[in-house]
């Protein structure tokens, strides 16, 4: 086998080593969008910073990505994500809302699935065989 070393210098050449820490993306103009594989979320947030919000694990073309739509959007989109499903997450901009605040808002498409959330997509009206 060699040294450890080695591996990862013979993976890396092959480019066959799967990066595991994920990217974050900001969404900051309106049309900015994430389209990939959920994977899982997580509360995140310290004391003081208010309400904690989700921060989403999605694998994409580019890789893991990890993101963050706000409170709000949370409380729309959480439950419906599921493993392994394939959705276009396109950000529609900041509305105001009472007492000079603003939230997020966004356009959730669910556009197919995965048979493995690192595999293959299943063409849409596939059963996965």
């Amino acid at each position: 086998m060699g040294s450890f070393r080695d591996l990862a210098a013979k993976a890396e050449k092959a480019k066959t080593a799967a990066r595991l820490t994920p990217v974050f993306k900001q969404f900051e103009k309106a049309g900015d969008e994430i389209i990939g594989a959920y994977i899982s979320h997580a509360a995140v947030g310290s004391e003081g910073e208010g309400k904690p919000y989700n921060q989403y694990l999605f694998e994409t073309d580019e890789g893991l990505v990890k993101f963050h739509m706000g409170s709000a959007a949370d409380t729309e989109y959480a439950a419906q994500f599921q493993k392994g499903n394939v959705y276009l997450v396109r950000f529609q901009g900041k509305e105001a809302i009472k007492g000079g605040r603003t939230v997020n808002k966004f356009d959730v498409f669910q556009v197919g699935h995965v048979t493995d959330v690192e595999g293959a997509p299943v063409d849409a009206g596939s059963d996965g065989q």
